[in-house]
């Protein structure tokens, strides 16, 4: 409420397009105060606490392209802020992951991560794995969504679930691998994620392949 009343953003009647447009306006918004030099004082008068809320509304890349090299005061809030959600997903834009890979980022801030072999993204699941190994998402990672590309990536990813110690969050989802998979290793994974996994609340697995966990 209090972004929206600074902001000017009108409320609506459907959550999912109310949260949609949210996000799009925040983020044109920094854009705009970061082009316009005149307004960008004016921003800058915004307590840390503010700024911080607005950060929860972005992704990492989002948050990174908007506010990196703005002044010395933001560097310290992309370097403090502990609440990342990183989605490699959705980065399509090639400066976008060249700023992620160039600014050095905590990792052990990052709360949510999303990793894809979507091929419309700059990167897959075994590129970032090698950048950002998956071990040290162990101890703070809440929440983790993949889409891995076939059973054997979808059970190697699997197979680490049990060492998240924070993870409350899981969302997988699959192409047509789940065909190819045996009894076995359904049951296998079903196991890990069913009871493996102590800190679970949330479970979601995104396609037709339900009968992993039935």
């Amino acid at each position: 409420m209090l972004l929206r009343q600074c902001f000017g953003i009108n409320d609506s009647n459907n959550d999912h397009e109310d949260g949609n447009t949210l996000n799009c306006n925040v983020y044109h918004l920094v854009r705009r105060l970061k082009t316009l030099k005149p307004n960008i004082s004016i921003f800058e008068f915004l307590p840390n606490e503010l700024i911080l809320n607005l950060f929860e509304y972005l992704y990492c890349d989002d948050i990174i392209y908007a506010f990196n090299n703005l002044n010395y005061r933001f560097q310290l809030l992309l370097h403090s802020y502990e609440y990342y959600h990183l989605n490699f997903d959705k980065i399509i834009m090639k400066s976008k992951f060249n700023l992620i890979e160039n600014l050095p980022l905590n990792i052990q801030h990052v709360k949510s991560l999303t990793l894809s072999n979507n091929v419309y993204s700059c990167t897959n699941i075994e590129q970032c794995l090698l950048k950002y190994p998956i071990e040290l998402f162990y101890i703070r990672l809440q929440s983790l969504s993949f889409i891995p590309k076939d059973t054997d990536q979808l059970l190697y990813l699997i197979l680490l679930l049990p060492n998240f110690q924070q993870l409350k969050y899981l969302l997988i989802s699959e192409n047509k691998f789940y065909y190819k998979s045996d009894y076995d290793t359904k049951n296998k994974i079903r196991n890990i994620i069913l009871f493996e996994i102590k800190t679970l609340k949330y479970f979601t697995w995104d396609g037709s392949g339900y009968e992993f966990i039935e």
